[in-house]
């Protein structure tokens, strides 16, 4: 039998530091400390702020019942001949899917491009890359208050007659009754997920 590979990291002159921290916290009990939503890991007194933060622990938990679905409105795009997504977010709403999609081979990761600036550049690069026709803006914050996202859904969705995107091919991901929910209902998106408000960073952003 193959032995199971592990990763190898070589820290140089940082290992000895790193050594101590981990061990600092074995014997703090920080994983489990962690899993019981302990804030006191970070500050002292009260911390609702990160305790009520702490829900992407239990996301393998409470995700599998809403994927079913994910999956139906994923074929139901694909049939409607959406080729690419263009996810419209900032820091975590797009490190996380950028790093997701790292993990992707070559021809999957292509149909995810992530815009994370209101650079006109980056904004037209963008629009050079994809066919309006058949892309999919999924315009993502917690707060629902983020002005990039919002500004490069206004500017992708009210261009040139011919280039427009029609509502229907905009998406939002936001926490329950935020303004991006409003906005979408308002504006007619294809679809408003609601997000769970105990996941994501403290900063709400």
């Amino acid at each position: 039998m193959t032995p199971a590979r592990t990763d190898e990291y070589r820290l140089g002159p940082l290992g000895a530091a790193v050594g101590k921290r981990l061990a600092a916290w074995d014997a703090a009990r920080f994983g489990k400390r962690l899993w019981r939503g302990d804030a006191s890991l970070w500050v002292t007194g009260p911390a609702a702020e990160i305790s009520d933060r702490l829900g992407w622990l239990r996301l393998p938990e409470s995700m599998p019942a809403r994927i079913p679905a994910f999956r139906a409105f994923a074929e139901e795009i694909r049939a409607e001949g959406v080729e690419r997504v263009v996810l419209l977010g900032m820091a975590g709403r797009a490190s996380r899917p950028s790093s997701i999609k790292g993990r992707w081979r070559r021809s999957r990761a292509s149909a995810l491009i992530v815009l994370d600036s209101t650079h006109p550049a980056a904004v037209a690069a963008v629009e050079r890359a994809i066919d309006i026709r058949r892309t999919l803006f999924v315009v993502s914050s917690k707060s629902g208050t983020t002005i990039e996202p919002c500004r490069s859904s206004a500017i992708l969705g009210e261009g040139r007659a011919d280039r427009r995107a029609p509502r229907r091919r905009f998406a939002a991901i936001s926490d329950p009754g935020t303004p991006l929910q409003a906005l979408a209902r308002e504006r007619g998106f294809r679809r408003a997920f609601e997000a769970l408000p105990t996941s994501g960073a403290a900063s709400r952003r």
